[in-house]
């Protein structure tokens, strides 16, 4: 395996940025899928996920705040909100105490979602995940209004709330301890859940197809971005160089075991995963179940039309681990 190739299919990003990258893909596939299907019912299912989710990300800052000390400010509130969408943020308060301005620019979320996203979804993450979470967070903070510019990569938030500040941290060393890309993938595993926990809610076993339609999306895209980078590189396109340059570099809270890997078969077992560990904590197996039976076949068959996934054992359905058989049929 020759590493600087490896590392030039992660475009030059950090593991970071390629979280928050594949984060935003998934985002633009699956709401892209609800608005387009169910049109404005599906725009105002995903208004009410995106609410959910943004005050249960309110309610777990409240947590940390509690565990650490610290005081619940807008000063404080805003350093966390890179979570949500990471840039460049002015924090300025205005002459009557109590009120703020927040502009983020220069994000690449911003930009991930305006290549891969519907313009009207990216808004109205922008303009329901803000306010709630604020809004859970503290009843004496909210934001008052929203302007955002998609052409100018520029979001403009007024905030009003108390600004003493008890002290400077960082909201990425506040996150249990975690590092970002594991915070942020937490976010990826619970903003699916409250969105396929709507839509379905809705729409019964329709929602449900939706939402799988929405992952296979998202699997496809992937599929055929990385066959396409092969492709330039002149790679064939086999089980070796599909598992050895894959497209996101490997994460903590993921192990597997090879027990047989060809350029034409690979058979593993995977014992330990945090996509099933954060929808197991939520109470979402019932989704990430669903996002598990999808995702691969669709992701891997996109780069390969000849890729045959056998998945016998799933964590997220209840077995003791997830066993892949993956072959390549001609």
């Amino acid at each position: 395996m020759d590493d600087k190739l490896k590392e030039k299919f992660y475009e030059g990003k950090s593991r970071e940025e390629i979280t928050e990258l594949f984060f935003d893909m998934f985002y633009a596939a699956l709401s892209r899928r609800v608005w387009l299907t169910c049109g404005e019912e599906g725009r105002t299912w995903l208004a009410a996920a995106l609410t959910a989710f943004g005050r249960d990300r309110g309610k777990e800052l409240v947590a940390l705040f509690e565990k650490n000390g610290l005081e619940k400010t807008v000063p404080e509130l805003v350093r966390c909100f890179d979570f949500i969408i990471r840039g460049v943020y002015r924090l300025r308060e205005e002459e009557e105490q109590g009120r703020f301005q927040l502009v983020v620019e220069d994000s690449p979320r911003l930009e991930n979602m305006k290549k891969y996203g519907k313009d009207e979804c990216i808004e109205l993450y922008i303009r329901t995940v803000f306010p709630a979470l604020a809004a859970a967070f503290s009843a004496e903070i909210r934001i008052t209004g929203a302007q955002i510019s998609l052409a100018e990569g520029q979001i403009r938030l007024l905030i009003e709330g108390p600004g003493a500040s008890g002290g400077a941290f960082s909201g990425r060393s506040l996150d249990r301890g975690k590092e970002y890309a594991a915070a942020v993938k937490d976010l990826y595993d619970t903003m699916y859940g409250f969105i396929a926990a709507e839509v379905m809610e809705k729409a019964g076993a329709e929602g449900e197809q939706i939402v799988r339609r929405g992952i296979r999306d998202f699997g496809m895209f992937r599929g055929r971005r990385l066959r396409m980078m092969h492709e330039e590189e002149g790679l064939e396109r086999n089980l070796f160089n599909l598992m050895d340059y894959y497209d996101i570099p490997s994460v903590e809270g993921y192990h597997e075991d090879k027990e047989v890997f060809t350029p034409v078969q690979d058979i593993c077992n995977v014992e330990t995963c945090n996509h099933f560990q954060r929808w197991r904590d939520k109470g979402m197996l019932r989704y990430g179940v669903m996002y598990c039976e999808e995702v691969h076949n669709a992701f891997w068959t996109a780069y390969n039309e000849n890729i045959v996934v056998w998945q016998p054992e799933i964590l997220t359905r209840g077995d003791g681990r997830c066993r892949f058989v993956t072959k390549i049929e001609e």
